[in-house]
Parts: structure tokens; sequence; C-alpha cells
């Protein structure tokens, strides 16, 4: 098999080898994925156990409220409740990961594999409330049962963007080294990703955030991480509870701000809020800044 280079976090070139067709030219041979070192082995069976117990508990418990959501999907927007969609698991391996759909059917028709964009057209109304919330990610609960992802660790990535991805950020296969989650380091901390970030910068950042975690993974850290979830999912129904509510008075300000040019009406009064138009000064030409010459006036 040819081989590749590859940097690790320390910055040391180390061989590896590459995938096939699948995620440019990796195996799902363990060993491709051995360069992160995981500084607490024992605790992964444990955690794979605690986790399945977890998953089981939490999908039962949460049985009644998936079964309201998936008929609210399916009664405003045409299309099944839930979609299965294929990412890479531990090792680069398959699998069929379950959502509740948040886009319109077929979304990607015509665009093939990507990231939703802030503001998305194809986000149903229902969509954007458990995009929010991030309710559309409780089906998952069947994958950690199903041995395919764990409750904690790096977010899963189809396999046509993680071939983008690895084309321009050496090492993101590495993640792939524990199971992917349901949450994780970098989603508490970071934004989602940005399909206009051609840079990748949010990407590297999430990358070495996950790294860290393929490293550090031990019950303590999972413990912050479950603890900081529940968390970010309440603040986030708060907070779109907060702009649903209030959404139509805004939407009647932006009205009104195009049929005024920018104006607000107060009386008889017209108060311009519109920014002010910054002008340029113009930039000299090169003629302009030519330097003379020596013969100048001679």
């Amino acid at each position: 098999m040819a081989r590749a280079n590859c940097i690790d976090m320390r910055g040391q070139e180390m061989g590896i080898g590459t995938l096939s067709d699948e995620f440019m030219g990796l195996s799902t041979d363990s060993e491709t994925f051995e360069a992160v070192e995981c500084h607490h082995v024992w605790y992964l069976p444990v955690k794979a156990t605690v986790e399945w117990l977890t998953a089981f508990t939490l999908l039962v418990i949460s049985s009644p409220l998936l079964l309201i959501l998936a008929v609210l999907v399916k009664v405003t927007s045409p299309g099944p409740a839930f979609y299965a969609q294929t990412r890479l698991g531990r090792f680069g391996r398959k699998y069929r990961i379950l959502k509740l759909r948040t886009m319109v059917h077929n979304a990607e028709a015509g665009t093939g594999p990507v990231w939703a964009a802030k503001g998305d057209c194809r986000i149903t109304k229902v969509g954007k409330f458990l995009r929010l919330t991030h309710l559309d990610e409780v089906p998952q609960l069947w994958n950690v049962l199903r041995g395919e992802m764990s409750l904690i660790g790096p977010r899963p990535e189809r396999p046509e963007i993680a071939r983008r991805i690895e084309s321009k950020v050496n090492g993101f296969h590495l993640r792939l080294s524990v199971r992917p989650g349901i949450t994780g380091l970098a989603q508490m901390l970071l934004p989602a990703d940005d399909p206009n970030d051609a840079s990748m910068n949010c990407v590297r950042l999430k990358l070495a955030h996950d790294l860290y975690y393929v490293r550090e993974v031990s019950p303590l850290v999972d413990l912050r991480i479950a603890f900081s979830t529940p968390c970010f999912f309440i603040s986030a129904a708060i907070d779109a509870m907060r702009k649903g509510s209030l959404r139509s008075y805004g939407s009647a300000v932006e009205r009104g701000l195009l049929e005024n040019d920018g104006c607000v009406l107060a009386g008889d009064l017209r108060i311009d809020v519109a920014p002010p138009v910054v002008e340029q000064a113009p930039v000299a030409s090169p003629a302009r800044l030519r330097m003379p010459s020596a013969t100048a006036g001679v």
C-alpha cells in the first residue's frame, strides 16, 4: 500500500498507510490511526459500557418526545420524519447515522454533500427549532446502542466532505481513533462548520480539540462534557424560544425600514437609522506616485 506523510500534534513527521478510495485512500486498519496515543486506554471499554446503558435509558425516556417531534416533522413538510446518512465511524468505517429531518426532502439533490449555511433556505420551520436545540440528534442514541457511536466523541463526518478536508487539513483522519460522538469537546466550545470558510481555520481548530480529546479522554473529561451538554441544549432551547416569540416584531421593524428607505417615522419626524455610507478617498494612480527623474526641470 502507498505511504503518505502526516504531522502529529507535536509536529513530528511519521509514515502512515493511506486510505483507499473511500477516504483519501486510508484503510480501516487500526494501525493507521495509532499516531495519536490515548493516555487512558483502560477507560475505553468502561466508557463503552457506561455509555450503552446511558443511551438505552435516555432513548426510553425520550421516546414520547421523539414521537411528537417525528409527527411534527411529518405533518409540516413533505417527506419522511427520519433520514439516514452515511458517516465515517471509528477507523474510517462507514455506517448510517440517524437524524430527524430538518431540511426539505432530498435537499442535496442539486448540490451534492455540503454543509448547511447560516440561514439556509433548505431548512424547514420545524427544522430551525430542532437544529437550534439539537433535538434532531436524539435518534443517534440508536447508533450508540448499535456500537457505531459514543455519547461523547468527535463529530462524525461524511466521506465526501472528509475527503475534501483531508486534502487541505493534514491528519484530519486521526480524529477517528475513537468512536464519533453525539456531543464532544469541540461541539461544546466551537461554532458549527462554516461552508464559506475556505481557509478551513475552524476545521483546524476543531481538529486540535478532537485530537486533544482522543489523547486525554478520561472519566473526568467525559463528566465535564456530559455536564456541559444539557446546559448547552437548554440555553439553546431558551434562546430559540426567545427569538421565536419576538421574531414577528423584528420582521415588522425590518419591513418598515424597507418601505421608508431606512427611516423610522415618528409623527412628522423622519429618523434615518441606515448606516452612513463611508466614501473612500481616491487612490492615486501609479503615474501620480512616480518619482521625478533626475533631469526634471533641467
